[in-house]
């Protein structure tokens, strides 16, 4: 239902003063530990109340929406923190953002927590708290250290590689418009709970992520509406970044070379700014780029789909190697198999129980880099053998990169991991015939490794799922940001080429650690916050299960939390850390000390909430 004439005039008059900068600037300023728990501030404060969260989700939103219609070097940076601030100082907002634009944003924001059921756990206040996480998780890695906002101008100290997020404004707008939506019209059931109804929706979508596929079906539904024609139009357009005279483009210059030494990259800096610029995205080219990444965020929250959690696990070993669990694994393998003598005891009374007296044995640097990046795969490691590495065009032995892991003692030689591979009777006869026997020189120059990054069609051409380059949407984004006057006084920021290389699928990766981290962030902030969402899960879980639409979770609900702790969120933390994106976190240390605390009053919880989830929905007859 579109808006009255009166309500527009009164969104539109609430924007006319800074309001929603002011807000959307408390709320990313608040401690990513304590989202929501200071109950002094009525701005931060944790609330239930409707238009309250409207407003909050509104005013990020819209300071996400000024990224993408002012032109790149209008803010020193895209963080909440700075973008917000900036137009504080200004006292207006970018020309773009009209009163009917602003409308009709905060009416689809509106109309989407409107959408939130009122269950205990998936409804409008887990939409705020998760939305202002993941708003939170970018600003610590767009900006970093806050500094004094009475300055003049707002400079990031977070110089961490992006790998192009930092200055693609539609990508961040992905993030927290997919956080927004994400669980809308949740009915607080388990996908597999609907399945097994046979629930139209799980007809409907064949039983694969039910619940997220629904919500994006209903936001985009929404979107797309003819009332938001405005609002898509801001979203989608492309906005060129300012023009600066020759003046100013000397005192960028100078600037740049007085604090930063020249180096092997600017040669490279220098030839792709020689190069012709691709022609501008158009609305189309925008809108479809939007909807391919917010239909993965939404998807990745699914993690109860070993699917989807088996993709995720192969993105990231495809973009970053393996991560910190699989080498682990990997380690202790090859430090299991150095224990064995000749005669095949294993050296060490206890060493047949699995992790037992492992930090007896010192791990040498050899034996590290062998696990993290085995040759053609380690058959220790589920998702080995679905790696590409970065930039390679094909699947051909690399002689050099094989002998130089045969030359380690530790690993298995090429013809000792024939049968390990587990192919079966007569595999070694089979991987010698194919290798003497490979593609002739004339056709092998067509042959590439399809997989996460590259697939094919049914005519042979070619797919390349993600960019390593900039692409025409953000090419004139990919900067670093510098200040300097412009003629008219004002303070612009100019760039430096090519100092955060843009790989979109590092990005969508380090996208979809935000997203999950962010729906599940309570268990990576404070104790309470874990505490406070655990409790309201189960509530949940208890009003089904009184339903029959679910099983009884209390009997276990004690060793079930230690268990997500430690097998996913702590695995969870450490991509984010690992992602580089953040610089020094505390995200591992964070689940680790609610594991520790979970260990000591976490069994005094269950037993207070089983209680309390008893007399609230009894036992059913």
């Amino acid at each position: 239902m579109a808006l009255t004439e009166e309500e527009s005039s009164i969104a539109a008059a609430a924007d006319t003063n800074m309001e929603p900068a002011t807000l959307a600037l408390a709320l990313v300023s608040q401690d990513w530990r304590t989202i929501g728990l200071n109950v002094d501030d009525p701005l931060t404060a944790a609330t239930s109340d409707t238009s309250l969260i409207i407003d909050r989700l509104y005013a990020i939103l819209l300071i996400r929406l000024a990224a993408i219609v002012a032109p790149l070097g209008t803010f020193s940076d895209l963080s909440v923190y700075s973008v917000s601030s900036k137009i504080i100082k200004m006292k207006t907002w970018p020309d773009a953002l009209t009163s009917k634009v602003r409308a009709q944003l905060h009416d689809f924001v509106s109309r989407i927590i409107k959408g939130y059921k009122n269950n205990h756990y998936h409804n409008q206040e887990h939409a705020c708290h998760v939305t202002l996480s993941a708003c939170k998780l970018m600003d610590l890695f767009l900006y970093g250290d806050l500094n004094d906002i009475e300055s003049d101008y707002l400079i990031s100290t977070n110089k961490n590689p992006s790998f192009g997020l930092r200055n693609d404004p539609l990508l961040l707008f992905v993030v927290v418009f997919s956080a927004l939506i994400h669980d809308v019209e949740h009915q607080g059931l388990p996908n597999r709970q609907l399945a097994m109804e046979k629930d139209r929706l799980a007809v409907l979508y064949n039983d694969q992520s039910i619940a997220e596929n629904w919500s994006l079906y209903v936001a985009f539904s929404e979107l797309l509406q003819n009332d938001f024609t405005e609002l898509r139009q801001a979203m989608f357009t492309y906005v060129a970044p300012l023009e600066k005279s020759a003046a100013d483009a000397d005192a960028v210059a100078n600037d740049v070379a007085d604090n930063q030494a020249l180096d092997a990259h600017s040669q490279h800096s220098h030839q792709v700014a020689a190069t012709t610029p691709p022609p501008p995205p158009s609305y189309d080219d925008l809108y479809q780029r939007f909807r391919r990444f917010t239909v993965n965020l939404v998807l990745a929250t699914d993690i109860a789909s070993p699917e989807k959690s088996q993709l995720a696990k192969s993105k990231w070993k495809e973009a970053f190697g393996d991560s910190f669990e699989t080498v682990e694994r990997k380690v202790r393998h090859e430090m299991r198999r150095a224990s064995i003598g000749m005669t095949g005891k294993v050296i060490g009374s206890n060493s047949n129980r699995r992790g037992s007296n492992i930090s007896d044995v010192s791990a040498s640097p050899g034996l590290l880099a062998g696990a993290a990046a085995p040759a053609n795969g380690d058959h220790n490691d589920d998702d080995s053998l679905s790696v590409t590495p970065e930039h390679s065009e094909s699947d051909d032995l690399d002689v050099s990169h094989t002998n130089s892991h045969q030359q380690s003692p530790v690993l298995h030689q090429p013809q000792q991991r024939k049968v390990s591979m587990g192919y079966g009777p007569g595999a070694p006869c089979r991987f010698e015939r194919r290798m003497s026997t490979s593609t002739s020189k004339s056709s092998s120059k067509y042959r590439q490794r399809l997989g996460i990054r590259r697939s094919m069609d049914l005519s042979g051409e070619t797919i390349e799922a993600y960019q390593q380059t900039a692409s025409s949407s953000v090419s004139s984004s990919n900067m670093n940001h510098h200040h300097y006057q412009s003629s008219g006084g004002a303070t612009v920021y100019s760039v430096d080429v090519d100092s955060d290389l843009p790989d979109e699928l590092k990005a969508t990766v380090v996208m979809e650690a935000i997203m999950t981290a962010s729906d599940v962030a309570h268990n990576l902030q404070g104790f309470e916050q874990m505490k406070k969402w655990s409790n309201k899960l189960y509530l949940e879980l208890r009003k089904a299960y009184v339903a029959k639409r679910g099983v009884d979770c209390s009997p276990k609900w004690f060793e079930n939390q230690i268990g997500f702790l430690e097998s996913y969120l702590l695995p969870l933390a450490r991509k984010l850390e690992d992602t580089g994106v953040f610089g020094e976190t505390e995200f591992a240390r964070n689940v680790e000390q609610n594991r520790d605390l979970w260990l000591t009053r976490g069994f005094e919880i269950s037993e207070q909430i089983v209680k309390e989830g008893l007399e609230l929905y009894p036992e059913p007859e």
